[in-house]
């Protein structure tokens, strides 16, 4: 690597230590659950980069390690999600995020879900074969630095390939519930990869699908669920085979607990006037 080369790495580097430490520390400070209503930046783009939030999110969900912010405006609901921790990752692609929408005040109604990456057939650790080969590369990032580029761009565009489809609920009554990414009904939906190989998920919902759950006052309950094996439709992974010592007690992986089990956590919010 010339010097030149050398250089705007290090640099970079530095600027990812930046980041980094800005994300703890935000941790720290946010709730745990959004508690306030957001109008949505005017150059929000559902591209997986969170560069129109400038790094700042409405809360910290500390059981999944993940920063989210709802926000909307006259158009769409909006849900970005970011995460660098390995285990959340791999939880997302063994199950996928279901986003629930829900009445505040008619619970009776039929909920608008939507569950974004849409696994078909059993996982196959794609993505913990993926961080095994950056961490690798991580031991020496300045000598690596092309092949750390060159893996984030080739697995950005192989998982933007194979997961392309999301599940919907209570939109269309009747229809295929799964649907492209590239659908034409207004819902959008990317999630890339960054630098440092920490995931970020940003979600766009037209309003127009929220009706029978929207009350007067413009509110809602929302659910995000980190599915692990239990993935909705009959749809399920196997089990990691148990594992125990001599003396017959069973080996707990509390790791492999928190990817297969589903995890959830629920708020309200009232959608955000300009």
């Amino acid at each position: 690597m010339n010097l030149i080369m050398e250089t705007c790495f290090k640099v970079l580097l530095v600027g990812w230590f930046i980041i980094s430490a800005s994300f703890a520390a935000n941790a720290q400070k946010l709730p745990k659950v959004q508690t306030e209503s957001v109008y949505a930046p005017a150059n929000i783009k559902i591209d997986g980069k969170p560069t129109e939030w400038d790094g700042k999110f409405q809360a910290y969900n500390v059981s999944n390690h993940l920063f989210y912010t709802l926000s909307n405006d006259d158009k769409n609901l909006y849900l970005i999600i970011h995460t660098s921790a390995v285990n959340t990752i791999n939880k997302i692609y063994v199950g996928g995020i279901t986003f629930t929408v829900n009445s505040l005040s008619h619970l009776g109604k039929l909920p608008v879900s939507i569950t974004y990456p849409v696994i078909r057939g059993i996982n196959n650790a794609v993505y913990m074969h993926a961080n095994d080969t950056y961490r690798e590369y991580k031991k020496d990032s300045i000598a690596n630095a092309q092949n750390i580029t060159d893996l984030i761009h080739l697995k950005n565009e192989q998982f933007n390939s194979i997961y392309n489809e999301l599940r919907t609920s209570g939109i269309k009554e009747g229809d295929d519930p799964f649907i492209s990414v590239y659908n034409t009904d207004g819902i959008k939906v990317r999630a890339l990869f960054d630098s440092n190989f920490a995931y970020t998920y940003e979600l766009a919902l037209p309003l127009k699908y929220l009706g029978q759950v929207l009350d007067s006052a413009d509110k809602l309950i929302f659910d995000i669920k980190l599915n692990g094996n239990d993935r909705g439709n009959g749809r399920f992974t196997p089990n990691p085979p148990r594992a125990f010592r001599p003396d017959g007690s069973e080996i707990i992986n509390m790791d492999n607990l928190y990817v297969t089990n589903p995890t959830d956590f629920k708020g309200q919010y009232t959608l955000a006037k300009r």
